[in-house]
């Protein structure tokens, strides 16, 4: 069976399967970095909120021998079980004046994402993107949020300049920026004795309280000023995720390609692909008082 008759089969048993009166929807959702999935939601009466439950690793539970009525069944316990731990309310979303103080920015990369950025509002930021969110303050869901799409925009009836402006005064008081030695960091992860680690080069984590979406801590002047001051130094940005930068104090014995190979290093070992932000290297220039890109993925 091909991937589309199965993701219809599959939606057709939970249909026949599901409470009465509810309503069974599979949609193709653009990810970051990411290509597209199909996710099969199931709404009951007086629901509008409802998790995605995504169909392509489910097709290779299939294509391994597991028989389509089987996945729903599975598809239908996972809902039930969602169901019981809470359902979020979100009718209040399309009141603009009760979500514009909690959206925030993110950074993404624009050429990965050229797709996701037709269906968002966005601006460039060197050769990233950013993007804005909602966050959803329900400790049931974590550190959930939601991206704000063209869609959104249009029931609120805002644009895109409004929207920046909003997420560039939120994000820096709901998610203060910190700065933290990288080995400080290890101790704090692992407990490890700090006297047996060695460090080649001052490098330190760039995020935000919450570790959630801190790499945009760089988009805003006073942060990139105040990590020049603790540092008394101009720096490089290595990109290590959508969660967090690396910084490097400049030094002339700094090769910039030769940061780029250690970021591109880091992300294909331990960056998820999901996670990735790029594996340009960025500068600091206190003359300057800008970021600037000093290599580029692309070269």
């Amino acid at each position: 069976m091909e991937y589309q008759e199965f993701v219809e089969q599959v939606k057709q048993k939970v249909e026949e399967r599901a409470e009465a009166g509810s309503k069974v929807n599979v949609s193709r959702i653009l990810k970051n970095n990411l290509e597209p999935v199909d996710g099969l939601t199931i709404l009951h009466r007086g629901e509008n909120v409802a998790r995605a439950i995504w169909l392509n690793p489910l097709y290779q539970k299939y294509e391994y021998g597991v028989p389509v009525e089987r996945i729903a069944e599975e598809i239908l316990e996972y809902h039930k079980k969602e169901r019981q731990e809470g359902i979020c309310d979100l009718s209040f979303y399309t009141d603009f004046s009760k979500v514009q103080d909690h959206i925030a920015c993110k950074l993404i990369h624009y050429g990965m994402n050229r797709a996701l950025l037709e269906e968002v509002p966005h601006r460039a930021f060197l050769d990233l993107a950013v993007v804005y969110y909602y966050r959803v303050e329900d400790d049931r869901f974590g550190n959930a949020s939601i991206l704000v799409k063209n869609d959104h925009m249009r029931i609120w009836h805002t644009d895109p300049e409004t929207l920046h402006a909003l997420a560039m005064r939120n994000t820096p008081r709901l998610l203060p920026y910190e700065l933290t030695d990288i080995l400080e960091l290890i101790r704090q992860i692992s407990e490890a004795d700090l006297g047996m680690l060695q460090q080649e080069l001052p490098m330190y984590v760039l995020t935000n309280t919450e570790k959630s979406f801190g790499a945009s801590a760089i988009l805003f002047p006073a942060i990139l000023q105040a990590v020049r001051a603790r540092l008394q130094s101009d720096y490089y940005v290595l990109p290590s995720s959508i969660h967090e930068c690396i910084i490097i104090p400049s030094d002339e014995q700094l090769d910039p390609e030769a940061l780029h190979e250690m970021v591109k290093e880091i992300n294909e070992e331990h960056v998820a692909p999901e996670e990735l932000l790029g594996d340009s290297v960025y500068r600091y220039s206190q003359k300057k008082q800008r970021l600037e890109i000093v290599y580029s993925a692309e070269q």
